[in-house]
């Protein structure tokens, strides 16, 4: 697919030429065109697990294109367009951080698929059109707090007291256990 021009529409007499003909042509492009698109993600993620990052990462990457090709059906990379990424991530219902997270992913395969040249410009996604990330707390737990912590865990989420222990080792922060505790043991 490196340097892949535009297809050229076949002779008139390989195209179809009956209503049910025409019915399995745009089945069979639509297929097509998604088959491309997974592929086109597919080169990308073996490209990018060949730069030795992690599984998390390459997790994440393949994710956010997933999430989008779901979103628009089956499209190919030329037709992605500024727009179209704004909207997929405006519309999801998930945090600032997220969209931007999903957005750098994003762009990461754009960008990628027009150093491939199967896309002519890759649109360009500036944070300051999306969602602003709130501010978290940055203080350090104290000792009531971090006790308090461990009390409820107990009680509640016992599997994860060695996770608990760590953090309170590594100096937690409030930012950490917001996922899985309740405010009310501060």
């Amino acid at each position: 697919m490196e340097g892949a021009s535009t297809p050229t529409s076949p002779p008139d007499n390989l195209r179809p030429q009956t209503k049910e003909e025409v019915q399995y042509w745009n089945k069979w492009v639509a297929e097509g065109w998604a088959e491309g698109e997974k592929q086109a993600v597919e080169i990308f993620l073996a490209d990018k697990k060949g730069q030795d990052l992690s599984k998390v990462h390459i997790a994440d990457l393949k994710a956010a294109c997933n999430r989008f090709a779901d979103a628009h059906g089956a499209i190919h990379v030329r037709e992605v367009d500024e727009a179209m990424v704004r909207r997929f991530l405006l519309s999801r219902q998930v945090s600032a951080r997220t969209i931007r997270n999903e957005k750098l992913s994003l762009m990461n395969f754009l960008n990628y698929a027009k150093r491939r040249k199967w896309l002519k410009e890759a649109p360009e996604i500036h944070q300051s059109d999306l969602p602003k990330e709130k501010k978290s707390p940055k203080g350090v737990l104290t000792v009531e707090e971090s006790a308090g912590g461990v009390a409820w865990m107990e009680e509640h989420r016992p599997e994860y007291i060695p996770w608990l222990a760590v953090q309170a080792f590594a100096g937690i922060r409030w930012a950490a256990p917001c996922f899985l505790l309740p405010t009310k043991w501060r």
